[in-house]
């Protein structure tokens, strides 16, 4: 089992750990019985409430925004566990409603799920993305959307044979039970309109939504919530508690994201100036020293010191760390700064004695700034599967139910 590690990068193309929702739905127990067997149980499942649905479940699970990580894994593992112990069951009424973020997380995936866990336990909602920076990074554009929806519509054999008969919009009836009570398969998840249509559609919100979510709520790709809740919803995987199939098929759907960014988009590409100074005023020693590292090739510690009337090259050093670089972190998103060594002022070994005032800082004039816009790059496979590991790629086989 791969987890996702800390990524502090904001773009997506740098950055994809996606966190998502999860929403198991279960028969032969009732929603207001499981929430009571949660809460008097000696341990309740923090942040956990059970719901229901509108549909012809006895309830779901609703959960705390969940992450790809050990911590969320054993969470999601506890809740359904739960429901098989005490009875729970499912059949082909009952699926599993996936949310995937449109935001990766900018913090260690473990400390997201216990900010989560917490947030929910103590307001009984979801943590919402727009929470701020402090948790999330860009969101994903609608260029993404339209073609996670045109490679699911190309490849619709192979996404339905990860079904169950009854979630795939064919029309027919796996089962007299759905016959009866005239519901066809894939009802509550219709599939996307052909891939040429989706390939020839604008990607704006509005036009998106008639081709991939053709069921308007009930789509098999649902984008209703993509301003809101900033979320994907997929809607197709058939009723299950096992841990491995869920957590396969989330590995999956999110390796779908992932895929149509890395091997199929581009990012867009701008080059900006870097500011003339920092800070209040030209005349700080900041600024000025700012400056003199702003040319080709840069400036030498003793150079800055000369200028800026600092004593030592320590202090130069904790100057540039501690007031210059996090400025420039902060504008560009990365480290920009170049460190020089005192060869390639043309000093010798040994020259600076010991003081270290001929090495030097450089500040480009201009950088290659990264957008969140993405162009379209024709360059990678369709297949649904590329990229996923093998053991998520086991887990898929659905139930025949």
């Amino acid at each position: 089992m791969t987890y996702d590690i800390t990524n502090n990068n904001k773009n997506i193309f740098d950055n994809q750990n996606f966190v998502f929702g999860v929403e198991p739905e279960f028969n032969t127990r009732t929603y207001t019985e499981m929430n009571r067997i949660n809460n008097n149980s000696a341990e309740p499942i923090k942040g956990l409430e059970y719901v229901y649905d509108g549909s012809r479940v006895d309830g779901e699970g609703r959960l705390p925004i969940l992450s790809n990580s050990l911590a969320s894994y054993k969470y999601l593992r506890s809740v359904l566990e739960q429901l098989q112990e005490n009875g729970a069951t499912v059949n082909w009424t009952c699926s599993v409603h996936i949310h995937v973020s449109r935001r990766p997380i900018i913090i260690d995936p473990t400390e997201f799920h216990n900010r989560s866990i917490e947030y929910t336990r103590r307001t009984g909602s979801a943590l919402p993305s727009s929470n701020g920076t402090d948790y999330f990074g860009d969101a994903i554009p609608l260029e993404i959307l339209k073609d996670i929806g045109y490679r699911v519509s190309k490849n619709k054999d192979q996404f339905n044979s990860f079904l169950a008969p009854s979630r795939i919009d064919d029309g027919g009836y796996a089962n007299n039970a759905m016959r009866r009570a005239r519901q066809p398969n894939g009802y509550f998840c219709k599939m996307p309109l052909s891939h040429t249509m989706i390939r020839n559609t604008e990607p704006t919100w509005n036009k998106l939504k008639r081709v991939i979510s053709t069921g308007d709520k009930y789509s098999a790709i649902n984008i209703h919530h993509w301003s809101n809740k900033e979320t994907i919803e997929y809607r197709s995987h058939g009723g299950t508690l096992e841990i491995d199939k869920i957590w396969s098929w989330i590995q999956f759907l999110i390796n779908m994201t992932r895929h149509s960014i890395n091997a199929r988009h581009s990012q867009v590409q701008s080059v900006i100036d870097t500011p003339d100074y920092i800070g209040r005023s030209y005349r700080t020693r900041q600024s000025i020293a700012y400056q003199l590292m702003r040319r080709v090739g840069g400036a030498t510690t003793q150079e800055i010191m000369d200028a800026t009337g600092i004593q030592t090259a320590q202090r130069v050093r904790s100057m540039i760390s501690e007031q210059i670089r996090p400025v420039l972190r902060q504008r560009f998103g990365r480290d920009i700064l170049i460190t020089h060594n005192q060869q390639h002022y043309n000093h010798a070994y040994s020259t600076s004695q010991g003081r270290y005032d001929l090495n030097g800082y450089e500040i480009p004039l201009q950088v290659n700034n990264a957008s969140g816009g993405c162009v379209f790059a024709n360059n990678g496979r369709t297949d649904l599967l590329s990229g996923l590991i093998d053991q998520h790629k086991r887990h898929l086989k659905p139930f025949r139910n």
